[in-house]
């Protein structure tokens, strides 16, 4: 046919499928449910999610129709990841305020709580204080190398840049230190409040 543009309907059917999917979640009710009107909603999207800018899209389009007002919409990406906004709709750009996490700026981090093991949790400042995260990103066989859990993707991604490295220092680390990373990992996300991804 012509005009037909495949790329542009795949994305349009992708955005409308993650419009129906955040209005029906698996366990947790209507994300409209989680927000109350003056809410700060934050995006934060893990690097290498496949179709990024159709999934913000598609956040971002459901958060805007949704029967309450929003006083902002943030979205923090971690810096190899701004790449993938080139496409974004003008039309919910203007709606958006994009950050990009800087893991060594201080100025850019917030201390949220010390982790049971007396290690300080910081988060981009975005994410700390919004009153609603939302981490996008991609779910991995929990049997697979490095796998630290379902809120990998936004910690330790979203922390400083000690916090990082101490997360990247012995990749063959033994069983029981990667445990103890792990529950780091669940605990921070829990601290931080997040319901969903």
């Amino acid at each position: 046919r012509a005009g037909y543009q495949p790329d542009l309907l795949e994305a349009l059917v992708f955005l409308l499928w993650v419009v129906a999917a955040l209005a029906d979640p698996l366990d947790f009710p209507p994300l409209t449910s989680a927000i109350v009107p003056g809410d700060h909603v934050v995006i934060a999207v893990e690097p290498g999610t496949p179709q990024t800018t159709s999934l913000l899209a598609g956040i971002v389009k459901y958060l805007l129709d949704a029967k309450y007002p929003l006083a902002s919409i943030g979205v923090v990406l971690a810096p190899e990841a701004s790449s993938a906004l080139a496409g974004f709709p003008t039309s919910l750009k203007e709606h958006v305020e994009f950050t990009s996490h800087d893991p060594h700026d201080p100025g850019s981090l917030a201390y949220l709580a010390a982790s049971e093991a007396g290690d300080p949790i910081y988060f981009n400042k975005q994410i700390c204080d919004a009153d609603l995260v939302i981490p996008v990103g991609t779910t991995r066989i929990e049997s697979s190398l490095g796998y630290l859990g379902v809120h990998s993707g936004l910690f330790p991604t979203f922390s400083d840049s000690a916090t990082q490295s101490r997360f990247r220092s012995s990749p063959d680390a033994d069983f029981r230190l990667q445990q103890g990373r792990r529950i780091e990992v669940e605990e921070a996300a829990w601290l931080l409040g997040v319901q969903l991804l």
